[in-house]
Formats: structure tokens, C-alpha cells, sequence
């Protein structure tokens, strides 16, 4: 399976991965069309971006892209409990309300144990029933002029407790540009000396 590649390429030095899988899955009563995602180690270089340890952000970063891209609204994350994952750093999917599509987590060491991976980076994993995603996408495309005007991209610093959803901080950002605002994207989390105790920047 796919940890089992991760397990083979890990184990004999290439320890920066980004590997996928499209396959249908089979439970007691139903069979599913699945998308598999593993990160580990060190996302790649280019010409506009330095390398970086991959984090639980770039992981479920993959899964809005790729709602977007399939235009699959409505799209939410939840906080979850598996056996093989980090309690601080693991989501349902949410389509909707509460359908729940999947999943991103974090390995725990006790896990990646398990499967025979000897690296101590973190390893993130995406699970998406693409199924329930295809129900939802919204493939038609439409057009708009050009604007008139050039986007403007601005930064803002943020300090808030260290469980605010990111979707919640979004929505407020959104509403409060009051259609001027289009996207809100998150730049990285901060945790130095001069953020209080027990917030996050």
C-alpha cells in the first residue's frame, strides 16, 4: 500500500516524499473511490520558494486546492480522534455540515513504527472519498472581465489561541471586507518569545 512505499523509500535514504494513490476501497457493505496523500520530510526547492519540513498545513492545504479546483463548497475541517494519529494535529472533512469525507493526520512515532518507517519527520496523511467530492463538484466554469485595476495583496498578523479553527478566522476576515476582500491564505504559525503564553501568532 502506500505507506509501504513510504516504508521502502524512507528506509533506503529518500526521505523527502510527496506520493498519491487513486484506488477503490472496500468495506462490508459498499466500495469506494479513494484518494491517498503522504508528506514527509522537506517540501522542494524552486526558484521562488526556499525548502521547508512539511507541515500539517501543507496537507490539508492539498485538500482545499483540490475542492476548490473541482468547485466542491462548502468545504470544513473538524477536530478528531484516530489510533494512529497525533491528537494535536488531526481532522475530519467536512462536505457541508457534518458529512464527513475523510481525513488529515499526523503519524504518531508508535504508528510509523508499525509500518516499518525508521525516520523520525513528521508524516502527514490525507484520505479523501472522492466520490462524495464528485456529488458536490461544480465543474461548469464562468467568465468576468478583466478587472480595471490591479489586485492588491496584503499581510496582517493575527495573535489568537492556539485552537481557533483557521476556517472561522477566514469567514470573519471575509465578512469584514465587505466584498472587497476575495482570499484569504494562510502564511505560517508563530510561536516565538514575544507572542504571551499560551497564544499563537
Amino acid at each position: 500500500g502506500l505507506l509501504g512505499c513510504v516504508a521502502t523509500n524512507v528506509n533506503r535514504g529518500r526521505r523527502d516524499l510527496e506520493v498519491f494513490e487513486v484506488a477503490r476501497t472496500y468495506g462490508a457493505s459498499d466500495e469506494r473511490a479513494m484518494l491517498g496523500v503522504v508528506l514527509a520530510g522537506r517540501r522542494r526547492s524552486s526558484w521562488e520558494t526556499q525548502s521547508a519540513p512539511y507541515t500539517f498545513f501543507d496537507a490539508k492545504g492539498i485538500v482545499e486546492v483540490l475542492a476548490k479546483a473541482l468547485g466542491a463548497g462548502g468545504i470544513s475541517f473538524a477536530a478528531s480522534q484516530k489510533p494512529f494519529a497525533d491528537k494535536s494535529s488531526c481532522v475530519d472533512i467536512l462536505l457541508g455540515s457534518d458529512d464527513a469525507a475523510g481525513y488529515v493526520a499526523r503519524m504518531t512515532s508508535v504508528a510509523k513504527k508499525e509500518q516499518g518507517i525508521k525516520i523520525k519527520d513528521d508524516i502527514f496523511i490525507v484520505e479523501l472519498d472522492l466520490e462524495k467530492v464528485a456529488k458536490r463538484a461544480q465543474v461548469r466554469r464562468s467568465y468576468a472581465p478583466f478587472a480595471s485595476v490591479p489586485s492588491i495583496h496584503r499581510d496582517i498578523s493575527l495573535v489568537t489561541g492556539p485552537q481557533a479553527p483557521f476556517a472561522r478566522l477566514c469567514s470573519h476576515i471575509l465578512k469584514m471586507g465587505g466584498g472587497v476582500v476575495r482570499s484569504v491564505a494562510l502564511g505560517g504559525v508563530y510561536e516565538g518569545q514575544e507572542i504571551p503564553q499560551g497564544r499563537v501568532g
